[in-house]
């Protein structure tokens, strides 16, 4: 299981040096938010379960959606990204 940015134990808080960073992160997850704990141990226990014994050789993206947005979120933020996109 590959986890993506979670909360700590306080709460969101601050991720990057400024607030600004920190919304900028939370701008490139699809679901908008960090994920609480208990979502990445929903999907540990999916992999652990029947429901995915079938599973192997391969990783969960557990993100909110943020590997998917990588390349558009890199092309608007240095604008190396457009090679990515599809034309």
């Amino acid at each position: 299981m590959v986890p993506g940015s979670r909360r700590g134990p306080g709460g969101a808080g601050i991720l990057y040096g400024t607030h600004a960073e920190t919304d900028a992160h939370l701008a490139n997850i699809a679901l908008g938010r960090l994920a609480r704990k208990e979502e990445l141990a929903d999907a540990c226990a999916f992999l652990l379960s029947d429901f995915g014994g079938y599973l192997t050789g391969t990783e969960l993206l557990v993100d909110g959606g943020r590997a998917a947005n990588w390349p558009l979120a890199l092309s608007r933020h240095t604008g190396r990204g457009r090679r990515f996109q599809r034309r």
